[in-house]
């Protein structure tokens, strides 16, 4: 039996949307290319044409899978800032900043195709590129904490050598 994604860590989790995302971006892709050929087939078998409609659902279902991605950095998060002791803070930040740059690496991904819906979707209840806005902000934040937490490592490193 796989595991449920609540039995994973969050870095596994992430890694399963991203594996899903870039799955769905290339079937998308591979169906865009067999349209004419599809609706040929579909026609010759007196089916009606859905694949067009079937990929215009696929594209709108895409941010619903970024939106996951961004609740998944908000707990992420939180979770991060309530630390209440800052080694313990320091050794949770790289994993942090990673969900983010993979977050934001995610969503690059999806503006990049231009049937994908994006600029119209909510991602965590807010408009996406608010919500986008913030992902970045916080992967900077995080990138400053993670630079300071890798110098306090090499000092206790040096303090014990």
């Amino acid at each position: 039996r796989a595991p449920a994604p609540q039995d994973l860590p969050p870095d596994k989790v992430m890694d399963k949307y991203k594996q899903l995302q870039r799955q769905a971006l290339a079937l998308t892709a591979h169906f865009e290319e067999e349209l004419p050929s599809l609706r040929e087939r579909f026609a010759a078998a007196y089916l009606p044409d859905t694949a067009a409609a079937s990929l215009e659902g696929l594209h709108r279902a895409l941010p619903s899978l970024l939106d996951a991605v961004v609740r998944l950095c908000d707990e992420e998060y939180d979770a991060w800032c309530a630390e209440s002791t800052e080694a313990r803070k320091r050794f949770r930040t790289p994993r942090v900043y990673a969900l983010h740059g993979t977050a934001l690496e995610l969503a690059h991904e999806l503006a990049r195709h231009p049937a994908v819906p994006l600029a119209d979707a909510r991602l965590n209840g807010d408009a996406a590129e608010a919500q986008l806005h913030v992902l970045r902000e916080r992967h900077a934040q995080l990138a400053l904490s993670t630079g300071a937490a890798n110098r306090a490592l090499l000092r206790q490193v040096d303090e014990a050598v």
